[in-house]
């Protein structure tokens, strides 16, 4: 019993150890917390998302352009593109490490690209839907861009901030989890008449 205790512990503290050198590396390739570091959309939140991307998607009587801003390792967007080849997918991600796996883990997608640049210095006009799981230090920023610069009827679909600048239209509440947070559903606020 007594061993099987020491294993936890050691267990804990390597675990620990890890998730330290993780934490100080993505600080360190965010720029300095700059950007939003890789955190990848996981359970309920992912499974939100998915359901509403394909409920949407599936209803598109046109090619939509989905973008996501800050993709990370772009798993989100291959399962996407696998499922929806007749929609167009973009994926913005600043990180070159990440940007370099993305494109060569996507080959195959001919309806998928990246793009290595910053999220604030794409257009986001083009877009129908837009993806983002970012920090909070970006949303402020993120909100008046996205109000600026999407289209009427694009929707923006965000794991976890608020964007008060923006019209919600749906939340997936409170989801359980070591970091409980919500999935929102917004668009393009429109000025008072």
């Amino acid at each position: 019993m007594l061993y099987l205790l020491n294993v936890y512990w050691i267990v804990f503290i390597v675990l620990l150890l890890f998730f330290n050198i993780y934490c100080f590396h993505a600080f360190i390739v965010s720029r300095w917390g700059q950007f939003a570091p890789f955190a990848p959309t996981l359970g309920h939140q992912k499974h939100f998302i998915i359901a509403k991307l394909d409920d949407l998607l599936q209803k598109a009587d046109k090619t939509m352009a989905i973008i996501d801003a800050g993709c990370g390792n772009g798993k989100l967007l291959r399962a996407l593109a696998e499922r929806f080849p007749a929609h167009r997918f973009i994926g913005l991600e600043w990180s070159l490490p990440y940007f370099k796996y993305c494109v060569w883990s996507s080959a195959k997608y001919k309806n998928l690209v990246f793009r290595h640049q910053d999220m604030f210095q794409y257009d986001f006009g083009c877009a129908d839907i837009i993806i983002c799981f970012l920090i909070p230090k970006m949303a402020g920023r993120f909100g008046d861009k996205a109000q600026r610069e999407m289209q009427e009827n694009c929707l923006v679909i965000s794991n976890g901030l608020e964007f008060p600048q923006l019209e919600l239209t749906e939340r997936s509440g409170k989801f359980s989890g070591i970091f409980p947070q919500e999935v929102f559903v917004y668009k393009k606020r429109q000025a008072a008449e």
